[in-house]
């Protein structure tokens, strides 16, 4: 699997993206994709995949996108922090859907739906920007 695949969900087709946050760098890795065994490959230098699989799930987290862009036309990503009208969010995925969630220690949560992405803005994620939460 690719960073990028097109999947088509009845009789629509929806992108199917993920981008790739390095624990131990601090820093989102660039031009990714997943081998069949399901380790991170990377492209490094001069065009060769270099295997991130000795990484594994303790340094790099996957966060896949909603299919769904903010009021300024900017995907949302899970694990991206929105603004609200009440505040802001964190957005996850859950229960086979992606949600606002309004802290950890909660449980207020909202799904997230096209009509609801046009009065959210991206303004940043819990990687770079835990304190916005």
């Amino acid at each position: 699997m690719t960073s990028n695949q097109i999947e088509k969900v009845g009789s629509e087709k929806k992108e199917i993206k993920f981008r790739a946050w390095d624990k131990v760098e601090k820093k989102f890795i660039k031009g990714f994709a997943i081998n069949q065994n399901g380790f991170l490959m990377t492209m490094e230098g001069q065009g060769e995949w270099v295997d991130r699989a000795k990484y594994g799930k303790e340094r790099v987290e996957l966060m896949q996108f909603t299919g769904l862009l903010d009021k300024r036309g900017k995907e949302i990503y899970e694990g991206d922090i929105v603004e609200t009208g009440f505040g802001n969010r964190e957005v996850e995925y859950r229960e086979g859907a992606f949600w606002t969630h309004e802290s950890m220690d909660t449980i207020n949560k909202d799904l997230l739906t096209q009509t609801k992405t046009r009065y959210l803005v991206v303004i940043g994620n819990i990687y770079q920007n835990p304190e916005l939460i």
